[in-house]
């Protein structure tokens, strides 16, 4: 019987390591692979996608064993009201086949796993995040070593957007997932004691940055912006009144950080420039004036034509009724937020929160909610507030 016991805990332990990564993971490149810009599909990618899926199955029976308080519960009613009424529309719209079971697969489990971190995670999602950096980076190299040959070379960003020729939908999308492996190596490095580490962190965050400048996506260069700054003054708040000489460092470090992604912007990505100006490729105020000239009670469910924005799809395709149920969901995330600041403001709740401000900003810009990344930074926040819970 003790040996039960001690490999229940083990199990247990393996698990709580294992959690972070799979989230970091369905924050990134999901259940889409590595190589989102290529058809290749490596043992790797199958692998990971094998253990996030399973991790979840695990934590949805283990949360099934466990009692909850019902002001925990509570805290997920508007996530699960707005959930449920965009099932019952993708019941009613199935014919239409909008969505695929795959992307309701990885919401699903996109939402299951964050639903189970806690704040003592975050340490080991940032470590994840710099990890799957490093691996992206590996796979770069062996797969397709041209890409970054071309980066350093300035192929991408000039005359035409990486990834646009080959997968339309991956570079709208993976832009995100670029930067967030960029904030958390640069959260490492700024967090992170050895100075060897810091180096390493600053160097290798380069790389996806760079592929996520050279997509010319202006919702997630404007959800990395604001990210960065979240960073800033987070740094401010943190260190402020106990390390002045490394805050004045770190302050100049990170707005010349800023300076240069701009002059890198002006300088290498002309297209992003052009883009920005002049509302280029697709006319977001025209997407956004059809939305609003359509608007019912009900909604008129999910298509292939969307409103590239959260609550104009909410308010389109789901009605005032998931407009409404929309709203409370966002309020939900942005109470969570604030409480776990207050509960104790650390440079890791600080890069997360970055993290949900990025998809939350690029979300008003670009795609449909049917993207379990986005899920998985929202869903963080309510998670994180919830002081105590049973979970194991």
């Amino acid at each position: 019987m003790k040996i039960l016991v001690i490999n229940k805990k083990n199990i247990d332990s393996i698990i709580r390591y294992v959690l972070p990564f799979c989230v970091a993971i369905m924050l990134t490149f999901m259940r889409g692979g590595f190589l989102f810009f290529s058809d290749q599909y490596t043992v790797t990618d199958r692998i990971i996608n094998i253990t996030v899926v399973f991790i979840a199955a695990i934590m949805v029976i283990r949360s099934s064993k466990s009692s909850y308080r019902r002001e925990d519960v509570k805290l997920y009613i508007p996530l699960m009201l707005y959930l449920y009424w965009i099932i019952i529309h993708l019941i009613m719209a199935w014919y239409r086949q909008p969505v695929n079971a795959s992307q309701i697969i990885t919401i699903t489990v996109a939402i299951v796993l964050s639903i189970n971190m806690r704040c003592s995670d975050l340490l080991m999602l940032r470590r994840s995040l710099v990890l799957i950096n490093i691996l992206f980076i590996i796979m770069l190299a062996i797969y397709s070593p041209n890409v970054i040959r071309q980066l350093s070379g300035g192929a991408f960003g000039v005359n035409e957007r990486f990834g646009q020729d080959h997968n339309p939908t991956a570079f709208v999308a993976y832009p995100r997932s670029m930067y967030i492996l960029s904030i958390a190596c640069i959260g490492s490095s700024i967090i992170e004691k050895n100075m060897i580490v810091k180096a390493i962190s600053i160097i290798i965050s380069a790389v996806p940055m760079l592929i996520g400048l050279s997509t010319a996506g202006r919702g997630g260069l404007l959800g990395f912006i604001t990210s960065i700054t979240i960073i800033i003054l987070g740094a401010i708040m943190v260190y402020g009144s106990k390390r002045k000489i490394s805050l004045l460092f770190l302050i100049s470090f990170l707005c010349s950080g800023v300076y240069y992604i701009y002059k890198l912007i002006i300088t290498r990505f002309p297209i992003m420039v052009y883009r920005i100006q002049n509302d280029a490729d697709d006319g977001r105020y025209d997407i956004w004036s059809q939305a609003l000239n359509d608007i019912t009670l009900f909604g008129k469910g999910p298509s292939y034509d969307y409103a590239h924005n959260l609550f104009l799809e909410s308010l389109h395709d789901y009605g005032i009724i998931g407009f409404v149920l929309c709203i409370l969901f966002v309020y939900t995330v942005i109470k969570g937020s604030i409480k776990t600041i207050r509960g104790g403001l650390d440079m890791e709740i600080i890069i997360v929160m970055a993290i949900v401000m990025l998809q939350f900003v690029t979300q008003q810009l670009s795609l449909n909610i049917y993207w379990g990344f986005f899920w998985a930074a929202m869903v963080l926040p309510i998670s994180l507030s919830i002081e105590k819970r049973k979970i194991l």
